[in-house]
Parts: structure tokens; C-alpha cells; sequence
């Protein structure tokens, strides 16, 4: 199963997730990004359980695709294939190996003279990821909002946001009468589409 996607949008894919990832080794599924297909392209998603993250973006897909990959695997994407000013004219491939060893390769143009082209090949990680698309919808039904924030709401929610980069593009957070409810944020990029959820026990404090 093969993808190609440009690099500009492969950063739009895996950054904005990576800081919703959990940092506790002996979960090495939540320690992962989540990359499937979509019908109109490829969805990231990252989790604690406490925070949630996912983006949407737009590009051409062969077959179904899905990949957990760790997320030091993830940066070492990013680094290989960097953001510069010619970034929308270079291609990456994602390919899952065929056989059973749990692979994917990435390849590509990376803008460095000196190495126009790299390719790395990635160990998967097994097992089942939670299906977090289940918790966004029951939320995307709630259009409740409560009127104040906490400073802990405030704190919280603006690790979020620096965690995906927002920086240009306005966000939409979205805050649930019921306290427990998580908060859910939006936001249309320009190559696609972002969505978090912070869940109700990390604003009051009681998770990492």
C-alpha cells in the first residue's frame, strides 16, 4: 500500500499531533502517532488519554492505509524531509511493506543539495489504537458552551494550541456546560483540517 504526499502537507499531517502523545514508555502504543486513510486523504491522530489530537490532509491514496509509528520515528521524518521555501514542490512516498514484518518506508525529495534524495524505513508498532473518532463525535453532537474559564481551562488549552502551532490561523474551541465534558477545539488549515480534545481531568489537574 503506497501514498505520496507533498512534504508541506506530510508537516501539516505529523505535527500538529505530536505534542498529544504520551511520554510513558510502558505505553508504547499512546508513545505513537496514528496514521490511516481517509476518503479524501490521510488523518494523524495522537493521545494520553488525557489530551487528544487529529489532522486531515488532502492527498492521493492507493488502497487502505494505516501506520503507528513511534513518535521519535515521526520527528525523524520531519527532520529528513524539512519545510523550506520550495517545500509544495517536493513529493514524499509512504509505503507499508506487503509482507509481515511491520514496515514503512519513507521517501522522498529532501531540498538538500548535497542529498536531493533519502528514504527511511521505519519499525511499526502492534497493536490495536483506541478509536478516538468515537469520543469526537459524541462531542461534535454536544453544542452546549459554558460562559467563564478556569485558569486551569486557560492553561490548559493554550498548552493545546502551542502544542499544534497555531500561529496564523484563527481556532474555534468549543467548552461543554457539563464539566464532564471535554473541551473540544477546531480548526480549518490551509491544507486541511485540525481537531483536539482535552479531557476533564487533565483541566482540573489530575493527570499529566
Amino acid at each position: 500500500m503506497k501514498t505520496s504526499i507533498t512534504v508541506a502537507k506530510l508537516h501539516e499531517l505529523i505535527t500538529p499531533v505530536l505534542g498529544f502523545a504520551s511520554k510513558d514508555e510502558t505505553l508504547p502504543i499512546l508513545c505513537s502517532v496514528h496514521i490511516v486513510s481517509t476518503p479524501t486523504g490521510l488523518m494523524a491522530e495522537a493521545t494520553n488519554r488525557y489530551v487528544l489530537g487529529r489532522s486531515f490532509v488532502d492527498c492521493d491514496t492507493a488502497g487502505e492505509f494505516e501506520a503507528l509509528i513511534h513518535i521519535e520515528a515521526a520527528r525523524a521524518v520531519l527532520r529528513t524531509f524539512p519545510r523550506g521555501k520550495t517545500t509544495l514542490d517536493r513529493l514524499c512516498t509512504l509505503e507499508l511493506a506487503e509482507s509481515t514484518e511491520g514496515k514503512l518506508t519513507v521517501s522522498g525529495q529532501t531540498g538538500n543539495p548535497w542529498m536531493p534524495e533519502a528514504a527511511l524505513t521505519l519499525d511499526l508498532i502492534g497493536g490495536d489504537y483506541p478509536k478516538l473518532g468515537v469520543l469526537f463525535d459524541k462531542v461534535a453532537a454536544n453544542k452546549d458552551r459554558i460562559l467563564g474559564l478556569t485558569p486551569q481551562h486557560v492553561e490548559t488549552i493554550s498548552a493545546a494550541l502551542a502544542a499544534a502551532d497555531f500561529k496564523t490561523i484563527p481556532a474555534k474551541v468549543t467548552f461543554p456546560r457539563s464539566p464532564a465534558q471535554p473541551v473540544h477545539i477546531t480548526q480549518d488549515t490551509l491544507v486541511g483540517r485540525f481537531e483536539a480534545l482535552i479531557q476533564p481531568a487533565r483541566i482540573a489537574g489530575d493527570a499529566e
